[in-house]
């Protein structure tokens, strides 16, 4: 996971509590915090004004997130996500393709690979 990512999330969550960054930790439940889904959404909707990663947050994927350190795994898959979509955009010919059904069907699993191909079938590198 990337620390940015992880930096991120701790301080959004630390600012939408009104405590301190550090009190937060990756294995805190969403529970434990009393922090209620429509918490974790508003959490996420600041989160996009800081980086846009792969366009709007797919908040469908919040589904599966119990703790801080899920949410900073669905962060990092989504910006990391948004850089290869991006690069692949820039390269000439190429496109980002789902390597599994999760990722074709849009779900956020950090399981999950994509890389970015050719339009035609030859590889262009993870």
């Amino acid at each position: 996971m990337s620390s940015y990512s992880r930096a991120l999330v701790h301080q959004l969550i630390a600012s939408h509590l009104q405590v301190d960054s550090t009190s937060i930790h990756d294995g805190d439940a969403f529970r434990e915090l009393e922090l209620d889904p429509l918490d974790v959404v508003l959490i996420v909707l600041r989160l996009e004004a800081f980086d846009r990663g792969d366009g709007n947050f797919p908040l469908a994927a919040l589904d599966q997130a119990r703790t801080v350190g899920d949410l900073v795994a669905l962060v990092d898959l989504w910006l990391e996500t948004g850089r290869m979509l991006r690069r692949c955009r820039a390269m000439t010919g190429f496109t980002i393709v789902a390597n599994d059904t999760r990722a074709a069907t849009g779900t956020l699993d950090p399981s999950s690979s994509h890389s970015c191909q050719r339009v035609g079938g030859s590889r262009g590198g993870e």
